[in-house]
């Protein structure tokens, strides 16, 4: 499964999971601060974890 994101100032990009254990970018292409990455990661495994 795959996650498109979108914030504003930054350009759309997609996540999915990775094998590093937790969802990461899909285009490496794509620059913007790691801890970004992190934190939409954390925010998409909680509510998928709520929907289990």
């Amino acid at each position: 499964m795959h996650y498109e994101v979108n914030i504003n100032g930054y350009p759309r990009f997609i996540m999915s999971w990775s094998a590093l254990g937790r969802y990461d970018l899909t285009d490496t292409e794509i620059k913007m601060p790691y801890e970004i990455i992190l934190a939409v990661s954390d925010v998409i495994e909680k509510n998928v974890s709520k929907k289990r």
